[in-house]
Order: C-alpha cells, then sequence, then structure tokens
C-alpha cells in the first residue's frame, strides 16, 4: 500500500488481504481473524457469524428458548435416583397387633431436584400365618406417617400368600419402611422362599 505523490497523502487504490474482508468462504481450521478467546465457539445466526464466548466449568450448552442460538446452562444436580433393599434370606415373626416395622425393611429415600419431586415407592411380599382365622396388616411407613396399608384376611390369606402395593410421595431424604401387624394376635410370617424375594424399593421419578 502506498501514498500518492506531490504531498497529498492521498491513498492509492489497494487491497486488503483477508478472506473475511475479501468475501470469501472461511477454512475454519487455525481461523486466526476473528476476535476469539481460548474455549470460544462460533454459530451463524443465518446471516453472519457471532460469537459464544466459552463457559464456566461444569456448564453445559443448550438451544435457547427461541431454538435460534446456542447459549450455556448449569445442569441442576440430583440426589441418588433410587433406593432399594431385597431379602434373600430369613423370616420375619410377630404377633403384635400394632405396626411394628419389619427388620431390614427400611430405607432412605431418594432426593431430586426434578420438577415433579416425586417418588415412587413399592413393597412385594409373601405372608402366612398360624391362627386359620386371623388377618395381616401390611404397611408403607415414611417416618412416622402410614403413607398406604392392606389387609389380607381368609379365605385368601393362605401359606405363602403374595401382594405388592406402591405409593407415590415426597422425594425428600425421609426413611421408608415396611411394616406389619396382625389382627388377633396369632403369629405372622413374612416369609423367603424359592422364587420369591420380597422387595421394597423407590424411585426418584
Amino acid at each position: 500500500m502506498g501514498f500518492s505523490g506531490g504531498g497529498s497523502n492521498t491513498l492509492k487504490p489497494h487491497k486488503h488481504s483477508s478472506a473475511v474482508q475479501d468475501g470469501s468462504p472461511l477454512n475454519m481450521v487455525n481461523v486466526t481473524e476473528g476476535s476469539l478467546n481460548a474455549g470460544d465457539m462460533v454459530f451463524s445466526d443465518g446471516n453472519a457469524l457471532q460469537r459464544l464466548a466459552v463457559g464456566l466449568a461444569a456448564q453445559q450448552l443448550k438451544v435457547n428458548a427461541g431454538a435460534t442460538a446456542p447459549e450455556w446452562f448449569t445442569p441442576v444436580a440430583g440426589g441418588a435416583s433410587t433406593a432399594q433393599y431385597i431379602q434373600t434370606s430369613g423370616h420375619f415373626t410377630t404377633n403384635s397387633v400394632v405396626l411394628v416395622d419389619i427388620t431390614n425393611y427400611s430405607i432412605t429415600l431418594p432426593t431430586t431436584t426434578a420438577a415433579s419431586d416425586d417418588c415412587l415407592c413399592l413393597l412385594s411380599y409373601a405372608v402366612t400365618i398360624s391362627g386359620g382365622s386371623d388377618a395381616i396388616l401390611m404397611a408403607l411407613t415414611k417416618d412416622t406417617t402410614v403413607l398406604i396399608n392392606q389387609t389380607t384376611a381368609p379365605p385368601v390369606l393362605d401359606e405363602n400368600t403374595v401382594g405388592a402395593f406402591q405409593f407415590i410421595t415426597d422425594s425428600d431424604g425421609d426413611t421408608l419402611k415396611a411394616q406389619t401387624s396382625t389382627a388377633g394376635g396369632n403369629t405372622m410370617t413374612f416369609r423367603i422362599y424359592a422364587g420369591n424375594n420380597p422387595c421394597l424399593s423407590a424411585f426418584a421419578v
């Protein structure tokens, strides 16, 4: 590039050799003509290239609400999504006429920051009782509050009677436990046998 003579300081016709200024396509490998910093991203708005500054550590990329451009967001960390206890051996017996905790059937409910903030709780079991005319009450209890209960009585109740029920509650880290009692004080057995493994589960949904 030079100047005209005669002291006029007028620029001679000239051209900057630059792919960006010449209107040529960019080879994006090792481009240094943009004002980019380490980690920045380049995207098109449909008319021109735009710069998206690098996000913060642990941020993730998503499409904006208008579906027109990428943007960074900070994901919300959730807690454990499931909790489960599966019994594989041993029996539990009681003749209590008020609800008592079944040994080992106590889990901590998952916690979650999902919009639903719900937890699906399930209990499967097999029971029997010594008194032919007695009934068994099974319950899911959260801390000290009974969420749901189910009574099994003759003629349904017999050797190795199986059952299951479920309930949706808050995913708040409280204690969920299975409880049982009898109606008439006869000895009931919460049983384990081949092909049936009682299970207490909770799933954040």
